[in-house]
């Protein structure tokens, strides 16, 4: 992984990363953190699998998950997933989510040519790739990144809405 991420500083390219501040309305660090952990276990199918980490005192999740990644029909060499990391910052009345490290690993039977490894914001065509399917399968990366960050971030701001609507006096 280091050898990555100095190839990628010798060549200008930088890994993809999205972040995003989410305020949420007079709640307090306990809250949030335990609303944040409440969206991972409703956001994947196995949550403890995905939470690597966890500090209730210093206001911090992590999380390493994967997405599927198919191209098409044709290009098919480098179907498999995008893992990724979720950081989670939990702070009073905010927290920022990172979303970070997306890595393509292949399927068990991928020829190496065809992981890509680490995706960055390095234009296509410095690729290398067989017959142009790993230039048509960068972008798209790049854009299922993006896209997925996105509905992350919607996702958990719509859990804290739901929150905050929801009547905390309840008596359920």
């Amino acid at each position: 992984m280091l050898i990555m991420a100095v190839n990628c500083s010798l060549s200008g390219q930088t890994p993809l990363t999205f972040t995003k501040i989410i305020k949420t309305d007079s709640v307090g660090i306990p809250a949030n953190f335990n609303n944040v952990k409440d969206w991972f276990i409703s956001s994947y199918n196995n949550a403890k699998a995905v939470i690597q980490s966890e500090d209730k005192t210093d206001g911090i999740i992590i999380g390493k998950a994967k997405e599927k990644f198919f191209l098409d029909i044709w290009c098919n060499c480098t179907d498999g997933f995008i893992d990724y990391i979720i950081k989670i910052h939990i702070k009073e009345n905010r927290f920022k989510v990172e979303i970070c490290n997306f890595t393509h690993i292949g399927q068990y039977d991928t020829p190496a040519m065809c992981i890509l490894g680490l995706i960055t914001d390095a234009p296509a065509e410095t690729i290398n790739g067989n017959m142009g399917c790993n230039k048509k399968a960068w972008i798209k990366m790049q854009a299922t990144c993006k896209t997925l960050s996105e509905s992350i971030f919607t996702s958990i701001e719509q859990q804290f809405n739901n929150l905050l609507k929801s009547d905390p006096n309840s008596n359920w």
